[in-house]
């Protein structure tokens, strides 16, 4: 009978963890954490740009089973509760987020280079994780194996990649709105809020505050009194302007904005043939391949070297 293959292994080091043993409430830290990042990323990777629930459908699927416990350096396997998928060929949303989860920390990790925008429930879950480092852990690797025709992936997560998820976690927060003053960190622009000006985005809420998502830019997150909580949840997942005290970060004004003029929703999510599509979006075949050339920045051929060799230093 053939072993199960896993779709996840962490691997986890420290002075607190024994060869092959593993504390109960570590375990579970552990487990629930990382469950917690995964069904996050699924929920990103479908675009539901909001805290609703997932769909049972895609819970399931996301949802993992320890199937070993390895020595040496304590390693857990963990493979899709649903077992074997039909058509293992093809990559599911829980794969899919789990590799996406890989990426985030080792997005994370880098000293240089273009960092991409994170879900900031995935960071939040990520960040939890990392409590594990009051627990006599020193390093966790998050080891996606080769699957689908993806090569092996891994990421490691020490107390410093914690740091900087938690620093990226309150970046958005000032950004986003206001007039542009300097370069930010993460490459948007800085900008000051003066007491007139607004934001206008998608409203979604998260841990007691709102949180405005623009169409370019990072999310600002902003609190609220019990006098607008109201006017808030009435607003939930629909196009706002919003007023508030840059000094408090807190709400003063909120007003629902129109859709734009033109913008049919119903059509928006009107299924479409791929001729519809491309006739709609005026897509001519390439005659020209020079077109799809191009170089690789500096800075990102940089990280991707020194990420190659971490990751052949972990697996030796």
């Amino acid at each position: 009978m053939l072993r199960e293959k896993p779709l996840l292994k962490i691997r986890i080091s420290g002075p607190g963890v024994r060869s092959g043993r593993i504390p109960v409430p570590l375990l579970l830290q552990v487990c629930k954490d990382a469950q917690a990042a995964i069904n996050r990323q699924a929920q990103a990777l479908e675009g539901r740009r909001s805290e609703k629930t997932l769909s049972s459908a895609v819970v399931q699927e996301c949802t993992l089973e320890l199937i070993a416990l390895k020595k040496g350096s304590t390693t857990l396997d963990f493979a899709p509760a649903t077992g074997q998928l039909p058509f293992p060929e093809l990559a599911s949303i829980g794969s899919e987020a789990v590799t996406a989860v890989g990426a985030t920390l080792k997005d994370a990790s880098l000293k240089r280079g273009r960092r991409r925008s994170q879900d900031l429930g995935v960071l939040d879950a990520l960040d939890d994780l990392g409590s594990v480092f009051d627990q006599g852990v020193n390093k966790l690797n998050w080891i996606v194996p080769a699957h689908n025709g993806h090569k092996r992936s891994v990421a490691e997560f020490i107390p410093a990649t914690r740091s900087k998820i938690k620093l990226r976690k309150q970046q958005p927060l000032p950004l986003g709105y206001g007039a542009p003053a300097a370069e930010g960190i993460l490459g948007a622009p800085a900008t000051v809020a003066p007491e007139n000006d607004f934001l206008e985005g998608m409203l979604e809420l998260t841990d007691g505050k709102c949180r405005i998502s623009p169409a370019v830019g990072v999310p600002t997150v902003v609190s609220f009194g019990e006098d607008k909580a109201e006017n808030v949840i009435e607003a939930t997942h629909k196009p706002v302007r919003v007023r508030m005290d840059p000094r408090g970060r807190r709400l003063m004004d909120i007003e629902i904005t129109p859709p734009p003029a033109g913008f049919d929703i119903g059509d928006f999510f009107a299924p479409h043939s791929i001729d519809h599509l491309i006739a709609e979006q005026g897509v001519r075949a390439i005659t020209n391949l020079d077109l799809l050339t191009g170089a690789i920045p500096d800075e990102d051929v940089d990280g991707m070297v020194a990420q190659i060799y971490k990751d052949r230093e972990v697996e030796q």
